[in-house]
């Protein structure tokens, strides 16, 4: 149920883009569009408000957070969803400092005061990779790494990530990246994008795995158009091309006629 255009951003694909909401809109069709950031969704707004002067009261504007936020509303099991880096930060470092032999390993009482962060952003980019810590460590944790200093500092990696998860179930805090998870399991029986006449993506380059879940939920179940940047053969765009032909070749993609 997934329909890709692609093109050079500006100004091909924001003109495709445009017409198609200028459709919707014309047949007073419900509609969302979905931006990777709320920078680019409030640009999108802004262009089809004030700039193309169409009238909106239809189509609703969200990023991929938004919209996993907006799905799972209510599902939250008397959970709370903390976006704030820096509580997730002085998670990570409350273990550490109750965890000596895992400290150790990240340089003890020494250690440097923005390390929990930075330990916290590979914790999160394994998460929204979908990776299993359990997983690796069990099945890969030998051939990845043959210095054994390097493969003691991936065990803690992982142990501190599956102790992290753990306090945050017993806190009942949901992250970000426990939101989009939530809304791909949900996504198929969600009534808010049942209400959608479409749903329509606009200019990512690539997602996260959890995201990439997220998102074929979506067009498995409901009619989608994606506006993706890309331009065939063109050198810019040499790291999209994996993305566009293992994932969106296959559905029908359509290249945006370009400007002169």
């Amino acid at each position: 149920m997934l329909k890709v255009h692609y093109g050079a951003f500006h100004p091909d694909l924001e003109e495709a883009f445009t017409r198609r909401i200028r459709e919707l809109a014309g047949e007073r069709r419900a509609a969302a569009v979905i931006a990777p950031s709320r920078r680019l969704a409030d640009r999108l707004q802004h262009l089809l408000a004030v700039d193309k002067g169409l009238a909106l009261m239809g189509v609703q504007f969200h990023t991929f957070h938004s919209l996993a936020a907006a799905v799972t509303e209510g599902a939250w099991g008397g959970r709370r969803l903390v976006a704030d880096p820096v509580f997730h930060d002085r998670v990570v470092d409350s273990l550490l400092a109750h965890q000596p032999d895992l400290s150790r390993i990240f340089g003890g009482e020494s250690r440097p005061r923005a390390l929990a962060g930075a330990l916290r952003s590979s914790l999160r980019d394994l998460v929204d990779a979908g990776v299993s810590g359990t997983a690796v460590e069990e099945f890969f944790g030998d051939e990845l790494l043959a210095q054994p200093d390097e493969r003691a500092r991936l065990s803690a990696l992982l142990h501190l990530g599956r102790a992290y998860e753990e306090r945050l179930t017993r806190l009942r805090v949901l992250s970000p990246s426990d939101v989009t998870r939530l809304a791909g399991e949900r996504a198929e029986d969600s009534a808010v994008l049942a209400a959608f006449h479409e749903i329509v993506y606009y200019g990512f380059y690539d997602l996260t795995g959890l995201q990439l879940e997220f998102f074929e939920a979506v067009c498995a179940h409901f009619p989608v158009r994606l506006y993706f940047p890309y331009r065939r053969e063109h050198p810019a765009f040499r790291f999209a091309v994996p993305f566009f032909e293992q994932k969106l070749l296959a559905h029908g993609a359509e290249e945006v006629p370009r400007t002169e």
